[in-house]
C-alpha cells in the first residue's frame, strides 16, 4: 500500500497515554483472572478425586475438557474479535468464562463438571486473542514486544492467586468454594465496558472494509472486502506462515499444558509426597520465574529481535526439561522450579507480539487467538500423553519426553521470519 493510501485509510500511529494503560490494565486483569479460573482446576484436582470418586483417566477428560473448549473458542471468539471489535469480545468473554467457573462450584456429579468445564474454556480461549490484539494494535512498535511480554506474565499472577486461593480456602471450604471465588472477574467486565476504547486501526479496517475509505485509498490500494478471517490466514502466501505458527504453538502449549495440569499432582506423589499445602511453595516459585522470565522475553525480543530470542528459549528449555523431573533433592527441586518457570515458559512472553506482526490487522485477532486455541486444542492430549506414560515412567519421568517438543518448536522457526519494528496499517 502506497503512503497515500495508507494516509487515507487513516494509517494510525500511536504514542503512550491513558488509553494505552487503561487497555494494557483490562487486557492484563482480563488474563490474570483468565489464568486464575482455569488452573484452579488443576490446584484442586486431587480434592475433586477423591470428593467424586473419579480415577486419573477421567480426571484426566476434566483437563482435556477445558482445553478443547479452549480451541473451540479461541476460533469462534477470534473471528468475532475481528468483526466485532477487541473491546466487546474481551468484556463478553471475561464475563462468561466468570459465571461458568462459579457455576463449577455447584456441581452435582463428574458429567456436570465436565460440561461446564468446557463452556469454561470456551470463554477463556476466545478473551485472549481480543485483549493481545487491542493491546498489540494501541502501542507503539518500540513498546510492543515488552508489553506483550508483561501481558502474557499475567498468567502468572493468575497462577499465584490460584495456588494463593486454594491454600487458603481449600483446607476448610473444600474445592466447590475455591470454584465459588472464580466468579470475580465479571466486575472486570463492567469496568471495561465503561472505560477501555476500542483499537483505532481496528475501527480504520472496518471503514475501509465497508467501504467508508478515502476514495483515494480505494483507487490505489483496492476495497478491502470482507472475508473469513481465518480462510484468509490460510490462504496465499501467508499459509506457509500460518502452518508454522500453528505448528509452534501447539508443541510449545503441549508442554505447558502437560506441565500445568499435573505438576501439583508429581510433587504430592512418591517418592516426593508433598502435602497440599507444600506442594503450593512449589507451583508458586515456578509462577515467579514464570512470571520473570515472560517479561524479560518481550525486552529480549525488543533487543536482539523475534526469532533469536525464541530459539534461545526453546533451546535452554528444553535442555530443562530433561533436567528436572530427575532431581529428588527437594531444595534443589525448589530452586530449579524457579529456573522452569524462568526459561520453559518464556516463549509465551513472545506470542502476543510476534503472532500479531505475523499477520494483517483484519485478521490479527483470529490469527492471535488460532494460535493460542489451536495450540490448547492440541494439548487436550498433553495431560492423557503424560498419564499413559505414568505407569511405566511414573508422571515425573514422563516429563522427559517434553523436550522433544522444544526442539520441534525450535525447527517450525526457521521458516519464519523476523518482524522487529513492524508498524500496524488497517487492512
Amino acid at each position: 500500500m502506497s503512503q497515500a493510501a495508507s494516509r487515507a485509510l487513516g494509517f494510525v500511529t500511536v504514542g503512550v497515554g491513558s488509553e494505552q494503560i487503561k487497555a494494557l490494565v483490562g487486557a492484563y486483569l482480563g488474563y490474570a483472572l483468565d489464568a486464575m479460573d482455569f488452573l484452579l482446576l488443576s490446584m484442586v484436582m486431587p480434592l475433586i478425586i477423591r470428593d467424586l470418586q473419579i480415577p486419573l483417566a477421567s480426571a484426566a477428560l476434566l483437563f482435556s475438557a477445558t482445553l478443547l473448549g479452549a480451541f473451540v473458542g479461541g476460533v469462534v471468539f477470534g473471528i468475532g474479535s475481528d468483526r466485532m471489535g477487541r473491546v466487546k469480545t474481551l468484556m463478553i468473554t471475561i464475563l462468561g468464562y466468570a459465571i461458568c467457573t462459579g457455576l463449577c462450584g455447584l456441581a452435582p456429579d463428574f458429567v456436570t463438571l465436565l460440561v461446564l468445564r468446557f463452556l469454561v474454556g470456551l470463554f477463556l480461549g476466545g478473551e485472549w486473542g481480543a485483549g493481545a490484539a487491542l493491546v498489540t494494535e494501541v502501542w507503539p512498535p518500540a513498546w510492543r514486544g515488552r508489553i506483550g511480554g508483561i501481558l502474557i506474565s499475567s498468567w502468572q499472577v493468575g497462577t499465584a492467586l490460584a495456588a494463593l486461593v486454594t491454600l487458603f480456602l481449600a483446607p476448610a471450604w473444600g474445592w466447590r468454594a475455591v470454584f465459588f471465588l472464580g466468579v470475580v472477574p465479571a466486575l472486570l467486565a463492567i469496568w471495561i465496558r465503561s472505560s477501555v476504547k476500542e483499537s483505532p486501526v481496528w475501527e480504520e479496517t472496518q471503514r475501509a472494509t465497508r467501504g467508508t475509505g478515502a476514495r483515494e485509498a480505494v483507487e490505489e490500494a483496492g476495497p478491502l472486502r470482507p472475508r473469513n478471517p481465518l480462510l484468509d490466514m490460510f490462504s496465499g502466501q501467508l499459509r506457509p506462515r500460518a502452518l508454522l505458527v500453528s505448528l509452534k504453538m501447539a508443541c510449545t502449549l503441549f508442554v505447558l499444558w502437560g506441565i500445568l495440569a499435573w505438576l501439583p499432582t508429581v510433587l504430592a506423589s512418591p517418592p516426593r509426597n508433598l502435602s497440599t499445602a507444600r506442594s503450593m511453595e512449589y507451583v508458586l516459585i515456578l509462577a515467579l520465574g514464570n512470571l520473570i522470565g515472560q517479561v524479560a522475553m518481550g525486552y529480549l525480543m525488543d533487543w536482539v529481535g523475534r526469532k533469536r530470542a525464541f530459539m534461545a528459549v526453546f533451546a535452554l528449555g528444553a535442555v530443562l526439561l530433561v533436567i528436572y523431573p530427575n532431581v529428588l533433592d527437594l531444595q534443589t527441586l525448589f530452586w530449579l522450579g524457579f529456573l522452569l518457570g524462568l526459561l520453559v515458559f518464556a516463549p509465551m512472553g513472545g506470542i502476543a507480539a510476534y503472532t500479531g506482526e505475523l499477520f494483517p490487522t483484519r485478521m490479527r485477532g483470529t490469527a492471535i487467538n488460532w494460535g493460542m486455541g489451536f495450540g490448547r486444542g492440541v494439548s487436550i492430549l498433553a495431560p492423557i500423553f503424560l498419564a499413559a506414560l505414568a505407569p511405566s515412567m511414573g508422571l515425573g519421568g514422563a516429563f522427559v519426553t517434553l523436550a522433544v517438543f522444544y526442539v520441534v518448536a525450535f525447527l517450525a522457526l526457521l521458516g519464519l521470519p523476523e518482524t522487529k519494528g513492524t508498524e500496524f496499517q488497517p487492512g
